[in-house]
C-alpha cells in the first residue's frame, strides 16, 4: 500500500460522521480503491450505506427538478418579456405611422405637394479601403429611385496595432478602421 492511500486511510479514521457521510456523497472526487475505504469505513461505523446513497439521489433527483422547473420559468419569463417587447414596438411602429400619414394628409393645406424623406447608409471599410466601385453601383441603383446624396462624413472607429520583438528584432502593423456615413433624401410627391 503506497503513502498516500496510508495517509488517506489514517485521515479517514479522524474524521467525523458528518464529513465521511459528504465524502460517501461525493464519489467523483475520490478514487476506486479511495471510495471503497469510504464505504468500508461508514458501514464499521453503523452507517446504512445503501438508504444514505438513495436519500442522497432523491435529495439530488428533487433539486436537479427545481433547477429545471427554475429554467424553465426564466425562458418563459423572458419568453414572455421578448413578446411585450415586440408588441410595443409594433405599437410604436403602427402609432409613429398613423402620425406619419397624418402629417402627410395635412400638407396640401399649407400648399404642398410632398415631402422629403432622408435615407442614412453606413459603410465599414475593410483594412483601411472601402470598395469605392460597390459605393458607386449602390448609389446609382438608389438615384434611380430618386435618392440624392445630400451629406457625407466619416468617422474613426478604432485604431489597432500589434507588434513582435524576437531577439532584438521587432516588427509591427498598424491600421485605422472607419465609418462612411452617408445622407441621402429625395421628394416625395402626395
Amino acid at each position: 500500500m503506497d503513502d498516500f492511500l496510508k495517509g488517506f486511510i489514517s485521515d479517514l479514521l479522524d474524521t467525523d460522521n458528518d464529513t465521511l457521510l459528504n465524502m460517501l456523497c461525493n464519489k467523483e472526487f475520490y478514487s476506486d480503491e479511495e471510495y471503497e475505504l469510504i464505504i468500508n469505513e461508514s458501514v464499521g461505523r453503523g452507517m446504512d450505506v445503501e438508504e444514505i446513497l438513495n436519500a442522497y439521489n432523491d435529495e439530488l433527483s428533487e433539486a436537479e427538478a427545481k433547477l429545471q422547473k427554475a429554467k424553465n420559468k426564466i425562458i418563459r419569463e423572458k419568453k414572455k418579456q421578448q413578446e411585450n417587447e415586440e408588441r410595443e414596438r409594433q405599437i410604436a411602429a403602427r402609432k409613429e405611422e398613423e402620425k406619419r400619414s397624418r402629417l402627410i394628409n395635412e400638407l396640401p393645406k399649407y400648399g404642398l405637394n410632398g415631402y422629403f424623406e432622408y435615407k442614412v447608409l453606413s459603410l465599414v471599410d475593410k483594412n483601411g479601403v472601402l470598395n469605392a466601385k460597390q459605393l458607386e453601383l449602390s448609389l446609382n441603383s438608389l438615384g434611380m429611385e430618386g435618392w440624392r446624396m445630400v451629406s457625407s462624413f466619416t468617422n474613426e472607429l478604432g485604431y489597432f496595432a500589434a507588434s513582435g520583438d524576437t531577439d532584438g528584432a521587432s516588427a509591427g502593423t498598424s491600421s485605422a478602421s472607419d465609418q462612411s456615413v452617408i445622407i441621402l433624401e429625395r421628394f416625395v410627391l402626395i
